[in-house]
């Protein structure tokens, strides 16, 4: 019987450290200030972003830019994508609106 009490102790505490660490998962550092952002992104200067490729279907708009994936709504060095075209992605941020053009990546020939 102290046997059944110790097993069902140990499966106990086992249980409540794994809801614990599940229930955390998603929790914040109270100790990060409310304002933060975390984009997890190198700042890069706007001067220097370069739409290569972009990904239109159906359910979907993708803009490949400096060989990142970014879709409407994702942020890119303090800009968030607003609209992907056929030819351009428009950013919105503190300098107001960006457009940027898809790079013209055609090889030429000479004459």
């Amino acid at each position: 019987m102290r046997l059944f009490k110790l097993i069902s102790l140990l499966l106990v505490a086992v249980w409540l450290i794994i809801a614990a660490s599940i229930a955390n998962a998603d929790a914040q550092d109270p100790t990060r200030p409310a304002d933060f952002i975390n984009n997890n992104q190198p700042s890069v200067n706007i001067a220097n972003l370069q739409v290569s490729s972009i990904l239109i279907s159906r359910n979907r708009r993708i803009a490949v830019i400096n060989g990142q994936f970014f879709k409407v709504g994702d942020s890119i060095s303090g800009n968030k994508v607003v609209k992907i075209d056929a030819n351009s992605v428009a950013l919105d941020g503190p300098q107001g609106r960006i457009t940027l053009f898809l790079a013209d990546t055609s090889i030429k020939t000479p004459r």
